[in-house]
């Protein structure tokens, strides 16, 4: 595996998750439904891997205070943290995940 992200909370409920591999292809998880296969091409796993080159991790975020807050968790060379707001360097990569999980 080469990432995995996770979103989770919103009043909905949800809990997404996407497993990209090294054949460039993902196992997407939905909260309601079963794992689907989808493939990145090749333009877009090495754009991902780019953006995972300038990816700094650092350090799980407490829970902030109020509702409807949403968790992501990246995974990522044995790493697992979790935020509640988006650093610039995960904003490239949870975006581009995030639409792979959408597709």
């Amino acid at each position: 595996m080469i990432v995995e992200l996770r979103e989770q909370g919103g009043f909905a409920g949800f809990d997404d998750r996407v497993a990209v591999y090294s054949d460039g292809c993902a196992r997407v998880t939905p909260r309601q439904g079963r794992a689907i296969r989808r493939c990145l091409n090749g333009t877009e796993l090495r754009k991902l891997r780019r953006e995972l080159a300038r990816l700094r991790l650092g350090r799980s975020q407490r829970q902030p205070p109020g509702a409807d807050l949403i968790k992501y968790t990246l995974i990522y060379k044995h790493r697992r943290v979790s935020r509640y707001t988006l650093p610039p360097t995960w904003k490239p990569v949870v975006r581009r995940l995030e639409r792979l999980m959408h597709r």
